[in-house]
């Protein structure tokens, strides 16, 4: 884990995710995602991680369940996890603390939550989670979809954490809600009437299905989508032909990469002349 560990101790790496994650968070809150995100090794920029805070509340941490996933696969405790469905028509029994589930493919019944199971080196006895899909269903977006998929998410995320309580105590899963009454991470997100690529579209309506309507909304703001795929693209050819985020920034004079502009010349004008340079160093070392 230790490019995770380097990457959470790169003062110019964190620069941009406190611009990005934490401007708005106290010390407190800060000190407290950032030893998280050291702990976990997971990357904010992958969305792996990330913090929300509305107004004067408790900011909230949120993983990714994909982050959960990456940093169990990774310690060197985890033995494996299984995650399946449940129906109705489904057999469940615990014994001794593990799990069986029996059931047929055909006539399985209603769906009524899911189950997942994390097996852990240190210890004989797994540790398991089931969830009720009533407590997380929603009548729209991706959960009225593929519910299935969704409870599945949500009982991974939380067996996953449960198991690792130490790395990611105090965060959530983007995919769990939150009643009414609750002052938890629970939130609306919107998409604000601009142009938006058809992929951000969607996750919006991921985001805001999964995570209930019980906080202020918030917009997702981006770019048309031919907009944000040019710069993309020349920064995703600079690392193929060997070049890193440092050369990026010294050529284009930025911070870091998250301060490229699709409108700046100069910064196009830049990361083309590096290609450039990169591509004929290969060719020269006859690389390719």
């Amino acid at each position: 884990m230790s490019n995770e560990i380097t990457f959470w101790e790169d003062k110019s790496n964190l620069k941009c995710v406190k611009e990005i994650y934490g401007k708005s968070l106290n010390d407190s809150e800060w000190n407290t995602f950032l030893e998280i995100g050291k702990a976990s090794g997971l990357n904010p920029f992958l969305k792996e991680i990330w913090a929300v805070k509305y107004g004067t509340a408790a900011a909230q941490i949120f993983i990714g369940r994909d982050g959960y996933r990456i940093f169990a696969v990774k310690n060197k405790d985890y033995d494996g996890h299984t995650v399946s469905s449940i129906y109705s028509n489904d057999t469940l029994k615990v014994s001794n603390g593990a799990v069986t589930h029996e059931y047929a493919l055909k006539n399985r019944g209603d769906l009524i939550g899911a189950i997942c199971t994390v097996y852990k080196k240190s210890t004989s006895v797994p540790v398991y989670v089931s969830v009720n899909i009533e407590e997380y269903i929603q009548k729209h977006g991706v959960w009225a979809d593929k519910p299935e998929t969704m409870i599945k998410k949500v009982a991974e995320a939380q067996a996953l954490r449960m198991a690792f309580p130490k790395q990611f105590n105090g965060t959530y899963s983007e995919y769990e809600m939150w009643n009414e009454n609750q002052k938890g991470p629970g939130m609306r997100v919107v998409k604000e009437e601009t142009p938006l690529s058809k992929a951000y579209a969607s996750k919006a309506d991921e985001i805001t299905a999964s995570m209930g309507g019980n906080v202020d909304q918030v917009a997702i703001i981006h770019e048309p989508e031919e907009a944000i795929t040019r710069i993309t693209k020349i920064v995703d050819a600079i690392h193929d032909l060997g070049g890193d985020d440092e050369d990026i920034c010294v050529i284009t004079q930025v911070d870091c990469i998250q301060d490229l502009d699709e409108y700046n010349d100069k910064h196009i004008e830049g990361l083309t002349t590096l290609g450039k340079r990169l591509k004929s160093m290969k060719l020269r070392d006859g690389d390719i």
